[in-house]
């Protein structure tokens, strides 16, 4: 029988290695293009083949710009603004009756 209450932390966010799912899902995105591009590029340096050098610094460089954008935005940036975007209300061009009524004759 548990001697303490255990109390929950609902305020703090889900992460694996200080990454959310969000990033996960980026870096992972991130690393499919960067496989893909430097797959049919073969960088030689000397006698070294360095493409899977050039890959990883690809993504270090794409994911580090992915985390300076997403500094200072709340937890599910992405999500929320992916969904926000993809209603489709936010893409019809219409007359806003409600903010500026059309006045006809005055």
């Amino acid at each position: 029988m548990l001697r303490h209450p255990i109390h929950r932390e609902i305020d703090q966010s889900v992460t694996l290695w200080g990454l959310e799912p969000d990033d996960l899902v980026v870096l992972a995105i991130i690393a499919y293009l960067v496989g893909a591009l430097t797959s049919q590029v073969h960088i030689r340096v000397g006698p070294v083949d360095a493409t899977l050098l050039v890959s990883f610094g690809a993504i270090a460089a794409a994911f580090s710009f992915w985390l300076y954008f997403r500094r200072g935005k709340p937890r599910a940036y992405l999500r929320d603004w992916l969904r926000a975007a993809s209603e489709p209300d936010v893409w019809i061009v219409t007359h806003d009756l409600q903010s500026r009524p059309v006045n006809r004759g005055e």
